[in-house]
């Protein structure tokens, strides 16, 4: 709750108010209508540009020098002292590649659920159709990844001043910017990719290249 202060106004209504006796609460229960509004949340698409950018967060455990090609399983002590050394990858962002790895298949399914929630929200307001967004996904991300998220704390203390709600939020808006620019540079390749369709070896080299030249995460290259 530190995150989310109570502004002046707050302050001032909250010393204004007056609690009411129990007799005058209604103890009816809402767990109807919550059942329905997740039933109805459930069954909102997410846009295919929300559905890749999810595929790609998952890069974030890649690894150009891990022999898995993935920095699952190795400690991250061990990889900043010897597999990152020399590697572009830690030049960029803060050193960011090195410091974390990617939310685990059930942190994402939970980024789906909550975009899917601020997409229903949405359609509620506007009173038009939704659907999941990006935007969606990026609000979505520090309600989850705050403690659904390996991240090293000497980082989140060095770049945010130990703010981990602000070093998640830089996180993800830097994996945005990051697939933005592998969508303009290789976009109808990176969408087969992203949708788990065949690459010609061409293709799936030219890949492999922007991994090793740009940026590890785009890519899933063959462990060696």
């Amino acid at each position: 709750m530190d995150l989310f202060p109570l502004t002046r106004e707050d302050k001032y209504k909250k010393r204004q108010s007056h609690a009411r006796p129990l007799e005058q609460i209604k103890c009816a229960g809402h767990i109807d209508d919550i059942f329905f509004l997740h039933q109805q949340a459930k069954q909102i698409d997410l846009s295919e540009e929300a559905e890749m950018f999810l595929g790609y967060l998952e890069g974030m455990n890649n690894c150009v020098k891990s022999n898995t090609k993935s920095k699952l399983g190795i400690d991250l002590g061990y990889l900043c002292q010897n597999l990152c050394t020399g590697c572009h990858n830690i030049q960029y962002d803060n050193h960011i590649c090195n410091n974390l790895f990617a939310p685990s298949e059930r942190a994402q399914d939970k980024l789906r659920d909550i975009g899917q929630g601020f997409a229903l929200l949405r359609a509620y307001k506007t009173k038009k159709e939704s659907i999941v967004d990006v935007s969606d996904i990026i609000a979505a991300a520090p309600f989850v990844l705050f403690s659904k998220i390996n991240i090293n704390p000497l980082w989140v203390q060095k770049h945010y001043q130990g703010n981990k709600w602000a070093a998640v939020k830089a996180v993800v808006n830097v994996a945005y910017q990051r697939f933005s620019k592998f969508l303009s540079a290789h976009g109808d390749i990176a969408l087969r990719y992203f949708k788990n369709q065949p690459l010609s070896t061409k293709d799936a080299k030219t890949l492999e290249e922007y991994a090793l030249a740009k940026d590890a995460w785009a890519y899933r290259m063959e462990a060696t």
